[in-house]
Parts: structure tokens; sequence; C-alpha cells
């Protein structure tokens, strides 16, 4: 009878699975969670021994599926349970959205008011991203400016305490920059951040820079770009970067970020962070194009630095900055009609960053090779640029699929 019960149960549970995949996708719960819901992975060779399939077929499984925000939201209730809590706090073991239609596991710390990624290397990861570097390094155009930007998060600037939990970031980042190739130059943003680790540089409840932040790292790439063009006479005026007090300050209040979903833990929402912009294109001199694929043609339609809600009210959340990852954004400042173009491939900390760089060149083109379905040799042709760089945060380092991806993208 027993045998029976457990028998009916589990074809109960069966059927249940098959309606649910069968209904049509709840999109609308993977958007909320800030990425573009997961497609079915390619079925390949190397793909299926890799593992690459099988855990990209996770993601697809995990995200088409009918009433996933009702599931999901049984499943943060019980996993608000969760987690080893001591002194430090409460350590959640998660699985991480890479971008690449896969997940991967890694560990949240949760303090106060604040959730942080703890960061996890070793030395294969760093010449991961290293291969992605050279690659480059021998495939652009020797005229280009080749710069790789690294951007720690914010676990590696709490007390000792709490930042001993994790791997140290500054030495994956030096490590990279030690041992890159010759015409790679290094921005390395890291003492700008350290310089000012006791203002509001990152969110307490997101993995993002804010605005704030994103200045300090462009003020570090200004100097960058200064060095590097010290022979023209120009460049110390042309690469000075603008102050962050001659604009504008807005906020949009009752933010919560992508990690606190992540930790499932309700009592972070007592405390949600407030999102700050600064209004950088109040002479309306910058116009935004973005562009994306569609049955294998380009799409292109304007857009804007600071993205709206449906009730015509700023956005509260991070997709603000630029409306969010688009696979190319094309900035240009009319202002400036004589400057400099440069090509930054990206993940999302570039979203909130790149409003600060255009003030400072003619056109700034952003490109996600996680979504974007042209190639980079395409764009380089289009735009001829001056600069190029690879910008992201360090933990991309450990995500060996988005780096194979980063160089599969150049001529795909």
């Amino acid at each position: 009878m027993k045998n029976k019960i457990l028998a009916v149960i589990f074809i109960v549970l069966l059927a249940a699975s098959a309606v649910m995949i069968w209904l049509p996708a709840d999109e609308d719960s993977v958007a909320r969670e800030n990425r573009s819901i997961s497609k079915m992975p390619e079925t390949d060779v190397a793909s299926i021994f890799s593992g690459r399939f099988s855990s990209g077929f996770e993601s697809y499984i995990g995200d088409n599926v009918g009433f996933r925000g009702i599931l999901t939201g049984i499943s943060e209730d019980i996993s608000s349970m969760k987690g080893f809590t001591s002194d430090l706090g409460k350590v959640i073991s998660v699985n991480k959205d890479v971008g690449t239609d896969t997940t991967q596991k890694s560990r949240l710390l949760v303090t106060d008011d604040t959730v942080m990624e703890v960061f996890e290397n070793n030395r294969e990861h760093m010449d991961w991203y290293l291969n992605v570097l050279e690659y480059y390094s021998e495939k652009l155009d020797k005229d280009i400016n080749f710069y790789s930007m690294l951007i720690p998060t914010q676990l590696e600037f709490k007390e000792p305490l709490y930042a001993n939990i994790q791997d140290k970031q500054k030495d994956t980042i030096d490590y990279i920059y030690e041992n890159v190739p010759e015409r790679v130059i290094p921005v390395n943003v890291y003492l700008n951040l350290s310089d000012h680790r006791d203002e509001y540089i990152y969110y307490r409840t997101d993995h993002h820079w804010t605005a704030r932040g994103a200045y300090y790292g462009y003020s570090a790439f200004m100097e960058v770009m200064r060095d590097t063009l010290s022979d023209d006479k120009s460049a110390e005026k042309a690469f000075s970067p603008v102050k962050m007090e001659d604009f504008t300050k807005h906020e949009e209040e009752n933010f919560l970020g992508y990690l606190y979903r992540q930790a499932q833990t309700p009592e972070l929402s007592e405390h949600p962070d407030t999102i700050e912009w600064y209004d950088l294109n109040e002479d309306g001199n910058i116009n935004i194009r973005d562009e994306y694929y569609k049955d294998g043609e380009s799409v292109q339609y304007d857009s804007v630095i600071f993205a709206r809600s449906d009730d015509g009210k700023y956005r509260n959340e991070y997709s603000l900055f630029l409306g969010g990852d688009q696979p190319l954004i094309e900035m240009t400042n009319e202002s400036i009609p004589n400057g400099r173009t440069i090509i930054i491939i990206k993940d999302s900390y570039c979203n909130c960053f790149a409003p600060w760089v255009i003030q400072n060149f003619h056109k700034v083109i952003m490109i996600d090779p996680r979504t974007y379905e042209g190639s980079l040799q395409e764009v380089i042709n289009r735009y001829n640029p001056d600069d190029l760089m690879l910008m992201n945060y360090v933990f991309t380092t450990t995500f060996a699929d988005y780096c194979q991806m980063t160089i599969d993208f150049f001529n795909r």
C-alpha cells in the first residue's frame, strides 16, 4: 500500500512538472532579477563534454516554467531559514547567474544591513582571464590603445574581520596586471576606491558600485588616459575628469538589489538602498542609440541615459542606468565633435560608469558579449575606435564560460 501511495505521488509530481514546463514561461519573474531569460543551450559535442550543456539546460528549465514567480516566492520563504550563522553574520550558499545561460555556486555574507559576495579564486581562474587579454592583444589593430579594468567589490574594503572570509581580490587583480601582454594598459581603480571606502560607493543589497563609486573609477581611467596620451598637449585638458559637484544629484529610494533576492533574507528589506544619480546630460548634447539583432537583422532605436518606469518616474532599480544591460549601446557627445571613440566590452558595472566617460569622448560604444549577436570585429570596422577597453568586475575572472565567450565573440 505504501509503495502505491509513493508511486501515485511520484506520478502526480511528474505530471505537474510536465504541465509547468508546457505552460508559457513567466518572463516577468526573470526580468525582476535584472537578467534575460535563459535560452536552450547548444547541443554540440564540446558543450556536452565540457558540462556547459548540463548546467545551461538546468538554467533553461528553471527559467522556462509557468508560475515561476509563485514557485520562487515559496522557495524564498523556505530559503530565508537557510545559511550558517556565526559571529560574522550569516553565510549563504547560492546559485549565481553568470549571464551565459549557466549558473555557478557562490557564497554570500549577510551582516547587519548588508549582503556581499564572497570571492574565491585560484591560479587557473586568473589564467582564464589572461587568455582573453592575450587573444585580444594579438587580434586588435596596433593603432588601437587597449585597456583593461578589473573592479573589486564591496567586501574587499570591509574591516579585516569580514574581508578575510574571502580570497583577497587585490592579489588577483595584481597578478593579472603584472602578467598582461605588453600592449595592455591596466586601469587600476583599486586605490581610488580604497581611498573613498567610507563613502557610499557600493550598494548594500546589490553587487554593483554606485554612481559615486563609478565616478572614482572614471577618475582613475582619466588619469591613465592622460598618461597614455602624454605626448599630446591637448590631452591634459581633454581627459581631466569633470567634477561630480557640478551636476545636479537626484535620489531614488527603496532600491533592493540582486543580492537581496539572492540572499532571501527578509530583514535586509528594512534598510533598502538609495540610488544616487547625476544629471550628466542637462544640456541635451548626448544622444543614445541601442542595437540588438532580430531574425539576423540589426535593429536600432533611440534610448536614454536614465530610464523611466511605466508611470513616468525614474526607476528605483539598477536598470535606471541606460535601461539596464543592452546588447550594444552607442553614446554620442555632440559637444565634442572631434573627440575620440572608445569601445568598451562590458558587464553591468559599465552602466553607471559610461555616463561619466562620455563627458570626455565623442563616442562611447558599449558591447555586452553575453547578448550581442554580432562580432566585435564588425563593430570595430564600423566605428574605427581610437581606444578599446575590456571592463569587468573581478568575479568575471572566475567565469570560464564568460572568458571563452569573450574570445569567441571577437570573430563570431
